[in-house]
């Protein structure tokens, strides 16, 4: 399972795939969130792992 640590403590666990696909299946939307992987950023079509450890960091914009 790849393990999702979000910005608010919370532990996400889901089946591998592209981040993109992980993101939406969380219900998460893949352009407010940056997700990195051993402290390297990761694109929407990266794919993951079924072992991978992900850290989330939310996007903070205005208008």
């Amino acid at each position: 399972m790849v393990t999702l640590y979000l910005p608010d403590g919370q532990i996400l666990t889901t089946h591998a795939g592209t981040l993109e696909e992980i993101l939406l299946r969380l219900d998460m939307n893949p352009y407010e969130i940056l997700v990195t992987r051993d402290g390297e950023l990761l694109l929407a079509d990266d794919p993951v792992d079924e072992d991978d450890v992900l850290r989330a960091t939310s996007i903070v914009h205005g208008g």
